[in-house]
């Protein structure tokens, strides 16, 4: 029952990360993006972006490209880009080129004043653990599930009131861990 506010959670956080993005390349970042060893005359194609993230995308619009019938899109790109991607982008090597100017006005406008780069970065890493167990099948129960619920809204919160709203109201988490066997 937390995967559903997990996907919110995540759909909100790489559309805001990927206008970031495209705010701060200046360009289709998706479709241009290349690892190191793609770059002709080792000219990075998009300055400030690492080779590592660059390398991240390139290979999942390879894959998009293999497996697709259709033209791959640079949403479809970001649509399958892996939240730990998404999370990465808050370590301390991104501060000058994505953090200039600071988290909250770039990406979490609702957040409380002392919400900083690093502080969004452990929070979002707890949840990027805790998504993992999930997805593996692991046994949560010892995990504070009821933290991580509340995180994943609070972070909802920073992102948007109505995400927060929407998540509060429609997660039946509370309702399936109030059963739980105890």
């Amino acid at each position: 029952s937390l995967l559903m506010p997990f996907h919110f959670l995540e759909v909100a956080l790489s559309n805001r990360l990927s206008d970031l993005l495209y705010a701060r390349t200046n360009t289709d970042w998706p479709m241009r993006a290349m690892g190191e060893r793609s770059w002709k005359n080792d000219i990075n194609p998009i300055p400030g972006l690492p080779a590592t993230p660059q390398w991240e995308i390139e290979k999942t619009r390879n894959k998009l490209n293999r497996n697709s019938r259709r033209v791959v899109t640079a949403d479809c790109i970001i649509s399958q880009m892996m939240f730990g991607f998404w999370v990465k982008l808050f370590n301390a090597d991104y501060s000058q080129f994505l953090w200039t100017g600071g988290v909250r006005s770039q990406v979490f406008p609702h957040a409380p004043v002392n919400v900083d780069r690093n502080y969004a970065r452990r929070k979002l890493e707890d949840l990027r653990v805790m998504r993992n167990r999930i997805a593996h099948h692991e046994i949560i129960f010892t995990k504070r599930p009821v933290a991580t619920n509340d995180l994943i809204e609070e972070i909802c919160g920073w992102l948007d009131p109505d995400l927060h709203h929407l998540v509060r109201t429609t997660s039946d988490f509370r309702k399936v861990n109030g059963g739980r066997p105890r």
